[in-house]
Parts: structure tokens; sequence; C-alpha cells
């Protein structure tokens, strides 16, 4: 299966491998059929002002569209840099511990600020997901989803990679070509480790980790 963040065309170094953190204890697989009510994932999330200013622009593209689904609240907005798995419980203590130990080892490699921008917007039927993406794929935002990916794996964490870099806005029945809009972003400064309460539209930080300036 092709790397989460390889479009063609846009060929992404691997990083160096970093230190390995502590592995957690042996997950159990998920039984079929069971509700998971928490997610714990890893993701970039627009610092508050520039947070508001897209949600500002979610409801100006709603508008300009026709659509009519629940905007997300602008502190739920965030690009996933890489997911760690869907829970019935909250996530154990051992597997939020390890995650945290694979960004330190990250961490340990220089991870420089970058610039995260969106100018296009369509509309994944399967989810109902209408999402912001860029048409230029982010080389630094690709090289720290990576590097997340073998540090967790390393840890003994289940992972998996995901689609192309994303923002979700709202979850819409009608569908949407995909089509170019105005930029819009910010200076990623931290990358955070989230633990979702699924349905209940919180999500609560575990741990943030400074980029570089």
């Amino acid at each position: 299966m092709a790397e989460q963040f390889n479009l063609p065309g846009f060929d992404v170094p691997s990083p160096p491998v970093p230190p390995a953190p502590p592995r957690a204890r042996s997950q159990p697989p998920v039984q079929r059929g069971a509700m998971l009510r928490h997610s714990l994932f890893f993701a970039l999330v627009p610092p508050a002002e520039d947070a508001q200013r897209i949600a500002q622009v979610a409801k100006t593209l709603r508008a300009e569209h026709g659509l009519a689904g629940k905007l997300l609240l602008p502190e739920r907005l965030h690009v996933t840099l890489r997911g760690l798995g869907g829970y019935e419980k909250s996530p154990p203590d051992d597997v939020v511990a390890a995650a945290k130990a694979a960004a330190v080892a990250v961490m340990a490699l220089a991870r420089p600020r970058f610039d995260v921008t969106f100018d296009r917007l369509l509309h994944f039927p399967a989810s109902r997901a209408v999402v912001l993406r860029s048409g230029t794929p982010s080389v630094p935002l690709a090289a720290l989803a990576r590097a997340l990916g073998l540090a967790v794996q390393q840890a003994g964490l289940r992972t998996k990679p995901g689609g192309t870099a994303h923002m979700t806005l709202m979850y819409d029945e009608r569908g949407l070509p995909e089509h170019s809009i105005e930029p819009v972003g910010w200076t990623a400064t931290e990358f955070v480790l989230i633990h979702s309460l699924v349905g209940k539209t919180e999500h609560l930080v575990l741990g943030r980790w400074p980029l570089q300036g």
C-alpha cells in the first residue's frame, strides 16, 4: 500500500529513523461490531485565531454551494498526521505513554515549522465529509507524518496509512465536485496527540510537541 502522503510527481524522501521508543503491550484486535467511542491520533491543529478564520471561510463556502451540513467547531479543525486506532473505552494508559514516547523520539531530530496551505475543496461520498486539501503536497508535512508512522510502529502501536492530507469542514449528503478556492492556511508551530470522544464533538489534547522556529 502506498504511504499516506506520496502522490504522483511528489516523491518525499524518507526521514532518518528516530530512536526506538518503549514498546506498548500488544494491543488486542477490536471486536467486529464493537461500538468505538474513542479514537487516538496525532494531528496539526491551527492556533485559535487561525481556526476562527478558517471556520469563517467554511461558513462562506457552505453558503456559496448551498450545503446544509453542520460546520465543525473551530476548536475541532485539524489535519490528521497518523491515526492510532479506535477504542470502546478510553485509550489504554500504556498506549498513550508509547505514543508520547514515539513523539519524543521523532522530536530528537530537528523538525522545522512549516506552512500548511489548502487551495482545493472536495467531498468524500463514503464519509460525507466536505474537506480542504492542497493541490501541491507539503513535503515537511509528509516527512513529519512518515516519521511518526515509523516511530509508533517501533513502539508496537497499530497504525496505517490514510489518504491525502486534508482538513474536514463539515459533513453533508450533497455531492460536490472538487475545485480550487482561495488559499487558506496557517504556520504549523507544533503537533499534538488527540483523544477524540466520538460523537461528543470533544477533543482532548494529551500532549504537544513544538516545531523549531
